[in-house]
């Protein structure tokens, strides 16, 4: 559904009909270095951690996605 959304460009007037529960001590959204750097050290403390990010692509781009654009 989520490369459906992109190509498309727009969602669907329900993106999700399940109800789940999520529980992160830390939610992050982007992964540039100081985030990853962030969160690893968090996890390492022993915090549950989320990221949101574009998806994947090997070029980070703003459009294209990517990990670490810094």
């Amino acid at each position: 559904m989520a490369r459906k959304m992109l190509k498309d460009r727009e969602a669907p007037a329900v993106a999700y009909g399940g109800e789940e529960s999520y529980d992160y001590d830390l939610f992050v959204i982007g992964v540039g270095s100081g985030v990853v750097r962030g969160s690893r050290t968090a996890a390492g403390f022993g915090a549950k951690v989320a990221i949101c990010e574009h998806p994947f692509h090997p070029i980070s781009s703003d459009w294209l996605g990517g990990h670490g654009g810094t």
